[in-house]
């Protein structure tokens, strides 16, 4: 009875040690490749600079630099509610312009304002009628559309909190408002799977010892 009870130890043991390197392993692959979409959406793969490169576009497997003059296309701004920098709730704004001599329409995600101290009054925004567009083209955020929309209309401005599916793409400003928007970014950051790789790899070695030290014990 006593063999059998060392040798179930090693048949539990080693197949636990090998999992916790295989699963340190995969947090090191997931972090490479957190920090390779990261640079590919602050970066973006290739520059738009006209209508025709903007539709060409292919948002669903790349992001894209955007330098195009545009013209707001109507009065309409959207709220994006429960938009959060640095603790402090606000709106992400967006607006709706043209590509400048074309009647192509692009959302653009103008920036963050802080909310105001009452929840019936919008803050005002200072929204350029025509500029150079300079920001990060992307398929349209999932986190976006995680609620209901919920549409609270005040004149021709419009508080949601959550974008229709009808807004597939979006343009995140850099030159819009005082504050820029936060762009789309992974949850967990290359960072957080280099930590837990390194948990692993601390609870492999751990056990790893704990094994050694109980067949040196019990096998000589």
């Amino acid at each position: 009875m006593k063999l059998k009870k060392k040798w179930w130890f090693l048949v539990v043991a080693v197949p636990i040690i090998v999992l916790c390197v295989n699963a340190g392993f995969w947090q090191l692959e997931r972090g490479s490749q957190k920090q390779q979409l990261m640079l590919r959406l602050t970066e973006g793969s290739e520059i738009i600079v006209n209508a025709s490169d903007y539709v060409s576009a292919n948002v669903n497997q790349s992001t894209y630099r955007v330098n195009i003059p545009v013209v707001r296309r109507d009065n309409k701004i959207i709220y994006l509610d429960n938009r959060i920098q640095a603790r402090i709730a606000g709106y992400d704004i967006l607006v709706q312009y043209l590509l400048e001599k074309t009647d192509l329409a692009v959302w653009v995600n103008l920036g963050w304002v802080p909310a105001g101290s009452r929840r019936s009054v919008l803050p005002n925004v200072d929204v350029p009628s025509k500029f150079d567009l300079r920001g990060l083209l992307v398929k349209t955020p999932e986190s976006f559309r995680m609620t209901e929309m919920q549409e609270e209309k005040f004149d021709s401005f419009i508080r949601v909190q959550a974008l229709s599916s009808a807004i597939d793409r979006l343009v995140f400003a850099e030159n819009g408002l005082k504050t820029s928007a936060i762009s789309p970014m992974p949850r967990l950051g290359p960072e957080n799977h280099y930590g837990y790789s390194i948990q692993w790899f601390l609870l492999a070695i751990i056990l790893t010892g704990l094994t050694v030290y109980v067949v040196r014990r019990e096998f000589t």
